[in-house]
């Protein structure tokens, strides 16, 4: 892996105070031992030009780096960090709030517990700490960390101004309480003493009038900080308006263009039935109007007027018929000849086997020649 300081810079913009994110760039930093100097020179300078919410991730940083260096025995960080860590801490304790405060003081109190510096270091550290300008944490002066950029202007100039306003108040009321007892006494002092007095009330005059025209300043500073806020809070809002408008003119044409498109998926399908019942429907009328073909073990049906069920029948079709002599055909001329004309009746067998037409005619003959001898007796 490669070395260099803006590799070192960007990898400390990008730390938070994550645990994963302290021990994976303390990981990296260590594994570069060899410019332990270097990286604990970037730090410092990174440290005191880092925002306050940011300078307590760094020191959590250095924390991790130098005591892992103490446990392996390998002092290249821990000797690098003690020529910036005082200056750095002070720098960060100064202006942090007072929770950042005491984490700071908790860290400081490890190392002194696990002597990771040096005594003259420690004692250094915690000179510096205790001396810090604003030790006192708690008051309002502190600006909070989390303060919005926007605001931090707005921020610096309130605090100037309640701690102005604030002596140039006291300032006033006793300015008013000297200046009515040396211009409005009943008896006045002799010349050098009331001399004396006028020039105490005018220093003390000029200097309440100029605390008061430090407020009027800071005022019209803090004025003109949230006019230029407001100016931009109507730019943002007119901007925030417009995209509104925007966004709902387009969202109107994406659903009304929905709603068309859905409509045409609905008249593109089926109003009731399915495909496969569709489907379903078709075969069987085909069903209905084709022959099926009959499946094993089906009996046909009789059916009187099938030629290939029922033969015509002829006796005389085949010589390995039965010798029995074959039953006589009754018609309806054997059943009543009488009154029939021979001729008329052996028309009326024609057709018939030649025999028996011939034993029908007989039989005829000798009906007629019977009926003719009775009629002459």
């Amino acid at each position: 892996m490669s070395y260099s300081e803006d590799i070192v810079r960007n990898k400390l913009s990008t730390l938070n105070e994550t645990q994963e994110s302290i021990v994976g760039i303390s990981q990296w930093v260590m594994f570069h031992k060899r410019y332990a100097k270097q990286t604990a020179d970037v730090w410092a300078k990174y440290l005191q030009q880092a925002p306050p919410n940011k300078r307590l991730s760094l020191i959590y940083l250095a924390n991790e780096v130098v005591q892992q260096s103490r446990a392996k025995r390998k002092d290249e960080f821990v000797n690098a960090f003690a020529r910036v860590i005082t200056p750095a801490l002070g720098t960060a304790y100064s202006q942090a709030s007072k929770d950042v405060k005491e984490r700071i003081k908790r860290v400081v109190g490890v190392w002194t517990q696990r002597q990771i510096f040096s005594p003259q270091i420690l004692q250094d550290i915690s000179k510096t700490l205790d001396a810090s300008p604003s030790s006192t944490v708690g008051s309002t002066n502190a600006m909070d960390p989390t303060t919005p950029a926007a605001l931090k202007n707005v921020s610096a100039i309130q605090q100037k101004l309640d701690k102005a306003a604030q002596q140039a108040d006291k300032q006033f009321d006793s300015i008013v309480e000297q200046y009515t007892s040396v211009m409005e006494s009943d008896a006045l002092p002799a010349p050098p003493e009331y001399f004396a007095k006028l020039n105490q009330l005018y220093d003390k005059l000029k200097a309440a009038s100029t605390a008061t025209y430090n407020c009027i300043d800071l005022r019209k500073q803090l004025e003109k900080e949230l006019q230029a806020l407001m100016e931009e809070n109507k730019n943002q809002l007119n901007k925030l308006e417009g995209q509104h408008v925007e966004l709902s003119t387009r969202t109107k044409h994406v659903g009304d263009t929905r709603a068309e498109v859905q409509q045409m998926v609905v008249s593109s399908q089926p109003p009731t039935e399915s495909a496969t019942e569709l489907v379903d429907d078709t075969v069987a009328a085909k069903e209905e109007h084709e022959p099926q073909p009959v499946g094993a073990g089906e009996e046909l049906e009789y059916s009187p007027l099938d030629d290939n069920v029922v033969p015509e029948y002829s006796p005389l079709s085949s010589d390995e018929e039965s010798e029995a002599p074959p039953k006589k055909q009754k018609t309806k001329a054997s059943e009543d000849v009488s009154g029939i004309d021979p001729v008329s009746a052996t028309s009326q067998v024609e057709g018939l086997d030649p025999a028996v037409a011939q034993f029908l005619s007989s039989m005829a003959n000798k009906q007629s020649g019977s009926n003719g001898s009775n009629g002459t007796d």
